[in-house]
């Protein structure tokens, strides 16, 4: 091919990405990050597992969307059965996360080989918009390791804000633990919000305020192949890692009793009659979950013509999830 052919496809391929990059529609993912209490008998213990209380009814958010890489012409790399999926919660001083990952071939940390060439789950913070990068100092992107043992299990590597707290590759309060799993492994963290967020925005790590958020999970074959599955948490933006900008909205709520107290709705009506529950202007097959008082998931189903079984259920007052809304019944 001759120097101006070149050069005309060249400019061909310029104006394809610049013409797929504007047909690109955004739609940021959200999601409600419920504040939690940690008295005892709620605490969290961190050992890698979600059998404890504290994790019961977190549902789980699935990091599915596969990222590319800038030049928008790539194709979202084959997966390979690779998954994951995220819990959290929230005080006001800490972030609380458990991760599940299937990975037949994970790859883990030693504390010497190259962090981009392990597996690794990745974090990103932002207490304003815009977001245009993780390495903006006021950004933070933190990584953690699966597998990790003493010294790591406070180690952290990343960019952005979280490395001005970071010292001797420790970050202070910050803790993690690994477990393996059928087919794969978890990891569960404390992430203390000072030292993720600048001070200017702790402000908003409260019910009715939102901050951004992503997370993304990475695979790796080897420990000298780099990174060859990314995916993300927040809307597919069909940038890889390294232009981190359109992240996900963290949504500030209350716990679950004082959630629902304060967003009961009227509009949807019901009646109990013989042990039955029925629904007169919900869709079908929409999503019920019925709580007791404290908080504790008792019965998940969906919607259907003939209403839910309640018989089961203890006299007493529940709150019940109907899609997004709340109703507080007493049976």
């Amino acid at each position: 091919m001759n120097k101006k052919s070149t050069f005309i496809a060249a400019i061909i391929t310029i104006l394809f990405a610049v013409n797929l990059r504007a047909q690109v529609t955004i739609t940021r993912n959200s999601m409600d990050i419920y504040k939690i209490s940690t008295e005892e008998g709620n605490a969290m213990i961190v050992d890698g597992k979600a059998d404890e209380n504290f994790w019961s009814n977190i549902p789980f958010q699935n990091i599915t969307h596969p990222l590319v890489n800038d030049a928008f012409t790539e194709t979202p790399p084959a997966t390979n059965g690779y998954e994951a999926k995220f819990k959290a919660a929230y005080d006001e001083y800490y972030l609380y996360t458990y991760i599940e990952v299937k990975d037949n071939t994970p790859i883990y940390f030693d504390g010497t080989t190259s962090a981009t060439n392990v597996d690794n789950i990745e974090f990103y913070f932002s207490g304003e918009e815009p977001s245009d990068s993780y390495k903006n100092p006021k950004n933070t992107q933190l990584r953690m390791f699966p597998g990790v043992s003493d010294p790591y299990k406070n180690y952290a590597t990343g960019y952005g804000y979280v490395m001005t707290m970071v010292y001797d590759n420790l970050l202070s309060g910050f803790y993690y633990e690994t477990s393996n799993i059928d087919g794969g492994y978890t990891m569960e963290a404390i992430i203390p919000w000072e030292t993720v967020l600048p001070e200017e925005f702790l402000t908003k790590i409260k019910d009715g305020d939102k901050i951004l958020f992503d997370i993304n999970a990475s695979n790796c074959t080897t420990t000298t192949s780099g990174r060859s599955v990314i995916l993300g948490w927040s809307t597919p933006d069909f940038h890889d890692w390294t232009y981190n900008r359109y992240f996900g909205d963290l949504n500030f709520k209350g716990n679950i009793t004082s959630r629902v107290e304060s967003e009961q709705i009227n509009h949807l009506k019901y009646t109990i009659r013989n042990n039955t529950l029925q629904l007169f202007n919900a869709e079908l097959l929409t999503p019920i979950s019925i709580y007791n008082i404290s908080g504790k998931l008792i019965k998940s189903t969906t919607y259907n013509s003939n209403g839910i079984d309640i018989s089961n259920l203890a006299n007493g007052i529940y709150i019940v999830k109907i899609g997004n809304y709340y109703i507080k019944i007493n049976k």
